[in-house]
């Protein structure tokens, strides 16, 4: 199973890997990585509630390019005072 972490400063984390930025075609690189070819393995992401859509929307079209097609989004909420 792969991990894809979205943090609430704007990084994307593979794996416990931080990748140096958001473009696509850094994510695609990255999953690639961690996927070494194999796109039946699920993609958990998990995106912090102060994540934009358009960071979430990057990791899809990152694995749509890659062929990977089982995904689970789960979002993390902020801590309640």
């Amino acid at each position: 199973m792969l991990s894809l972490v979205i943090t609430a400063d704007g990084q994307y984390v593979i794996n416990g890997q931080t990748l140096i930025n958001e473009r696509v075609s850094t994510l695609v690189q990255g999953l690639k990585e961690v996927t070494r070819g194999d796109s039946s393995r699920p993609l958990i992401i998990t995106a912090d509630a102060k994540a934009s859509y358009d960071m979430v929307l990057r990791v899809y079209d990152a694995a749509a390019t890659l062929g990977i097609t089982k995904l689970a989004h789960t979002a993390q909420k902020e801590p309640t005072q």
